[in-house]
């Protein structure tokens, strides 16, 4: 993802009559596609053809659907993210839409080059600290800023989630469990 300087986009979409504002939607489109992970929504070229085929038609789906995709670059980045999809649509209705792509420009440059947009997507789970399918947890759920080749499974966590040794909460297969599957003869609850 290009980082570009919203003004500059902004004056070329003007000094060019529209042209610059052409190549500035394609590209925009294909950046917030691939942060966001909706691959399979049309590329920045077909967004275009079928904007113009269908004299704007398109473009309204194309602005909610670039809203949506805003929110997800930013809940990715940890930000809270709103329903810009409506955003998007009222800033089209007013003729506003070089907003829309000010807007899907300033969540590419934010958020390009921080964790996570190098990586797969995630789910938007980040960055939390207790709980939830996360890559950077400490305390619970799945971890995978684990070494290679092990699952995801945080093997040493202590609070929460699947572990093997864990103390407070999970799944525990150390069969020192009260409840285990019978591997424990001092066990009470063992199933024997």
């Amino acid at each position: 993802m290009k980082q570009r300087s919203i003004g500059m986009c902004i004056l070329l979409t003007i000094v060019t009559c529209g042209i610059y504002g052409l190549y500035w939607f394609v590209c925009i489109t294909d950046d917030t596609n691939e942060m966001s992970g909706e691959n399979e929504l049309a590329g920045g070229g077909m967004a275009l053809l079928l904007t113009l085929v269908t004299c704007g038609i398109y473009g309204w789906y194309w602005a909610y659907k670039m809203g949506e995709k805003v929110d997800i670059i930013k809940s990715r980045g940890g930000m809270p993210s709103s329903n810009s999809g409506i955003l998007f649509v009222v800033l089209q209705l007013f003729g506003l839409g070089i907003i829309d792509y000010a807007l899907a420009q300033d969540a590419i440059n934010k958020y390009s080059g921080t964790n996570g947009y190098a990586q797969p997507y995630n789910g938007g789970y980040q960055n939390q600290q207790y709980n939830g399918y996360n890559q950077n947890q400490q305390y619970g759920g799945y971890n995978q800023n684990q070494q290679p080749y092990n699952g995801g499974y945080n093997q040493n966590q202590q609070y929460g989630g699947y572990d093997q040794s864990q103390q407070y909460g999970g799944y525990n297969q150390s069969g020192n469990n009260p409840y285990s599957n019978g591997n424990d003869n001092n066990n009470p609850y063992n199933g024997q």
